[in-house]
Parts: structure tokens; sequence; C-alpha cells
């Protein structure tokens, strides 16, 4: 433990959520060790023979190998930029995976704007939020990103009480249970998780400057593979402007009402077609970022208990949280345009 006490400075190299996830994996023995770790950990100076000094201390504490690999790995960290002033709004934020990250996200010190559709959950998630956490800084503000007055309505909130948003976690989505499937609810599918996701960083956008982190809470279920026909993947790879992406999202709904979706190549999962549109506008909406130097990041949180999985998942809503926090705050910029599992980088 001494080697690891040496250890002194300020500045946070190893996120929190990182060493939950260590633990959640059972990479480390008990909690005890765990928050031990987490307090020595927190105030660790940036450099590679440190970082591969505090491994080896790791390790010379005989926890398991895997933990010093983990850390070792990690990319080059991003030094606390935000402060209590500093903005974040998350989408469906009043339950599940979205309410844990606004919690994650208010426990941080971030000025947190909870927003969901409906008005009483949100406001008693925001004020639960608020309790958790010791935070005066927990805001609802309602939003039905699926409605484009609700939206438009959001921003001009927003432009009017905040000024300035530096973390935008598009999070709100939804999936129909069962063997639910035609063209009305393809439709609500893509209105929701792809056009709803835009619509809302398009208003957004405006009030974010240089360093805001943009992130479109996908799935693995939205990957480039789940396409069967080759040419609709080249169209996917070689989009360039949101309404390439829009136009093969009504590709498909229109696939589904005539019954060719399948002969053209479409997968049978709406929802999985919906977040292959929302991963595929993250990647462009990155490239139109670039100049103004905002990142835009796609994610999977995982298969997480919640509602939308049924409670079906084996991850919780913490560990699902995990990844979207890292990208709000710890990842280096340089990463836009890119997709995130596991707080790891993934082909799209």
């Amino acid at each position: 433990m001494s080697s690891l006490r040496k250890c002194s400075h300020a500045a946070t190299y190893f996120p929190r959520s990182l060493l939950t996830h260590c633990a959640d994996s059972r990479l480390l023995s008990t909690q005890r060790t765990t928050r031990t770790i987490t307090l020595l950990c927190r105030d660790v100076k940036k450099t590679k023979p440190l970082r591969r000094a505090i491994c080896a201390a790791f390790l010379g504490l005989n926890l398991p190998r895997g933990l010093a690999r983990a850390f070792s790995s990690m990319p080059p960290p991003v030094e606390k930029w935000w402060t209590n002033e500093t903005v974040a709004v998350v989408t469906g934020a009043n339950k599940g995976i979205g309410y844990e990250i606004a919690r994650q996200l208010a426990a941080e010190g971030l000025k947190t704007i909870v927003t969901a559709r409906n008005a009483e959950l949100g406001q008693e998630a925001a004020d639960k939020i608020a309790r958790s956490t010791g935070s005066s800084n927990v805001q609802f503000q309602r939003l039905d990103i699926s409605d484009p007055a609700s939206v438009k309505e959001f921003g001009k909130w927003a432009k009017a009480e905040l000024s300035t948003v530096s973390v935008l976690v598009n999070n709100a989505g939804i999936a129909f249970k069962g063997n639910t499937f035609g063209p009305e609810e393809a439709a609500t599918t893509l209105a929701t998780n792809f056009t709803g996701t835009r619509a809302v960083c398009e208003s957004v956008l405006p009030l974010m400057p240089e360093q805001s982190r943009i992130i479109n809470v996908c799935s693995l279920a939205g990957k480039l593979r789940i396409i069967k026909s080759n040419a609709l993947k080249e169209r996917f790879e070689g989009a360039s402007s949101p309404d390439k992406v829009a136009e093969l999202g009504q590709e498909y709904v229109n696939g589904v009402k005539s019954g060719a979706f399948s002969e053209q190549g479409w997968p049978g999962s709406m929802y999985g077609v919906s977040k292959l549109c929302e991963a595929t506008y993250t990647r462009v909406l990155a490239e139109q970022c670039r100049s103004k130097g905002i990142s835009v990041y796609a994610c999977c949180p995982g298969y997480v208990a919640t509602d939308m999985s049924s409670w079906r998942g084996h991850k919780t809503t913490e560990q699902g949280a995990q990844t979207p926090v890292w990208l709000s705050l710890h990842a280096p910029l340089d990463g836009t345009g890119k997709f995130y599992s596991d707080c790891k980088e993934e082909p799209f």
C-alpha cells in the first residue's frame, strides 16, 4: 500500500465509474479495496510512467492482473474541465439508464437538466436526484423528443434560461415489445429514436460552446451488420448529411409498408434500424461539428435491466450509465465520431 501512497498531487485520472465497473466485473476482491483505491487514485498525475507504476503497485497488492491491464490500456485522460455552472441535459431521464446518467452527472457537480415526456414523473426524478446527491443544481424541464413542438419549446426555454449547454446526452428512445411490427410502428420508432434525437441536437447545438460533448445512446443491436444488402450498407457508410440518413430511414418504413423490406436487404428489427440511423447520424454530425470543436459520440450502454428490456438485462442501470457518463466527462475529445461500448471503441 505504501507505493500507492506515494502517488500524490491533483488531477483525476481514474474515473470512479471505471473503478465501479472493475468491482462489478469482480476484478477487485472487496468493496473496501475498491474504496481504498478510489481514494488513492482520485488525484493522480497523468503520465505514462506513473500509470505503469500504479499498475505495478496494484499487482504488488496481489490484485488480479486484469485490473492492472484495464488501467494501463486506458486512453489518455482528460483533466476535470467542468464546474457547478457547467450544464448537462439528459433526455428520457425520469427512469432507467437516463435517470442514472443524470444522477451521476449531478453527483459530479454539473448543473443537470432532467427531461422527460411525463412532467409529474420527471419532476419526481429530479427531486429524487437532488436529494440523493445533495445537489441544489438539478432541474426538470418537460421534453418529448417525438413531438417537434415540444422540442422547439425546449430550445426556446434553454436559450432563455441556460444560455449554454456543454453536455447533451440523448438517451430517450422507444422499442415496441414482443412481435409488434408494422409500418406505423416502424415510423414511430424512427421518429423517436432518430428524428427526435436529430431535432434535439439541432435545437441545442446553437447553445453549445467549443469542447462541448454530445452523447447519443445507441445500441449494438443497431450495428451495420444487421443490413443484408451490400448496396444498402454502402449507402449507410457513405451517408454525408442528416437528410441522407433520413432518406434511408424512410425507405425502411416504405419497405415495411409494402412488405418488400426483407428482399430489399432490411432486417425485421425496427429498433435496430432506428439505432443504426442514429449511430450513422452521430458520425455525420461529428464531421459537421468538428470545425466548431464539439465532440459527438455514439455508445451502447449494454443489455440493462430496465422497463424497455422487460427487466431481462444482465446489467444494472449503474453499469449501463458508465459509458455515457465517461463520454460526458472523461473521454478524449479526439474520439469524436466513434462508437463506444464498455468505454472502448467499437466499429460501426
